[in-house]
């Protein structure tokens, strides 16, 4: 009644187009609809309204803020009456709708309301993509301003691999990783932690040569197709491998380039890298080399590697550095079906080992 004893006022104030807010319709508990509604349908809406009593209808457009427009001619408070009731039947029905929403958005990052997130998921086909990444390509991912896609190679590698993800279930980003063979052999349990955690996994060849591009093809298809085999084994279901592959220290050719389309492999360069292989780089220095490329890329592929300790210190910081700078999260996916989750298998004897793991020495990327 509240309501209605409102809008019957206003009906009669002199000023037909006085403000009401509200705020003051709907209450205090309900001030939170408006902001809700107007997320969800826009600033207005507009519908045809017949008078009940009148001889003729008339068409209406009702601001959500709830400042009646002269429609044709005056409203009848009767007109009001119907007017108001459907008015407040949409609101209430839309709070329906966009509270589910704003709980969805709540709970895209469960404890971190301020995560940086996932903003979307791109899809793509090795029939689209040959070559993706400017820095060796002419074809990179179609991102918007301000969109970066966030990639690992080398792993996995206790500890800093699974701090680094840690750090990015901390702010709800996904990533895409490109793991070695050997290091999915000795790390299963890691693979498939990288796997249920939703990231997308790619290959990076079994052993990680440094000149690829100097070996002969045949050494090179061995190195490729052992290291998905391997990979396929520590997931212990193939679908969940996706067709991406990452050249070692992206020593590319067009013999490489050609035998990885003939086996269906989108090859990944990137757009930007921030040097985190570099010895003795301070995580400080990866941030403000990421950035600053970010900043003059505009978007962009970003390599980085989950086997350095400066990495896995400097990625917390670097996820803040891209959020406050209105960066945002791509994840990468690639077409077809795969399994939701992968169960833990019966562990290794490389994957209990207690001592500290060798650290792949590479050159570059």
């Amino acid at each position: 009644m509240r309501l209605l004893e409102m809008v019957e006022s206003n009906s009669k104030s002199s000023d037909p187009m006085r403000k009401i807010n509200i705020g003051e319709l709907l209450g205090p508990s309900r001030r939170q609809i408006h902001d809700l509604v107007i997320a969800a349908f826009g600033s207005s809406l507009c519908f045809a309204l017949p008078l009940i009593s009148a001889t003729k209808g008339i068409s209406c457009c009702l601001n959500l803020t709830l400042e009646p427009r002269r429609c044709s001619s005056w409203i009848r408070v009767v007109g009001v009456r119907v007017q108001i009731r459907l008015v407040e039947f949409f609101v209430l029905s839309a709070l329906a709708v966009t509270s589910e929403v704003a709980r969805a958005s709540t709970d895209a990052c469960p404890g971190n309301p301020n995560a940086l997130g996932t903003s979307r998921v791109l899809t793509i086909s090795p029939g689209e993509f040959k070559g993706i990444g400017s820095m060796q390509y002419k074809q990179t991912l179609p991102l918007n301003d301000h969109e970066v896609v966030i990639t690992f190679d080398d792993g996995p590698l206790p500890p800093y691999s699974n701090i680094i993800l840690d750090t990015l279930a901390s702010q709800c980003v996904k990533a895409t990783y490109f793991l070695i063979g050997r290091m999915a052999h000795e790390y299963p349990s890691i693979v498939r932690r990288i796997y249920n955690a939703g990231h997308s996994i790619g290959t990076h060849t079994e052993n990680h040569p440094l000149a690829l591009q100097k070996l002969p093809l045949q050494r090179v298809a061995s190195e490729v197709e052992t290291g998905v085999a391997s990979v396929d084994v520590a997931l212990g279901d193939p679908k969940a491998l996706s067709p991406f592959f990452r050249i070692p220290g992206l020593a590319r050719n067009d013999a490489i380039d050609n035998y990885l389309s003939s086996k269906s492999l989108v090859t990944w360069s990137a757009d930007v890298v921030a040097d985190d292989w570099f010895r003795h780089i301070s995580a400080k220095a990866i941030v403000q080399r990421a950035m600053r490329r970010l900043e003059e890329k505009g978007r962009g592929i970003l390599l980085l590697h989950d086997i350095h300790p400066a990495t896995a210190t400097a990625l917390p910081m670097l996820l803040q550095q891209l959020k406050t700078r209105g960066f945002h999260v791509v994840q990468v996916v690639a077409t077809g079906d795969r399994p939701k989750f992968l169960p833990d298998q019966v562990a290794s004897p490389a994957a209990e080992k207690t001592g500290w793991p060798t650290v792949l020495r590479t050159k570059r990327f």
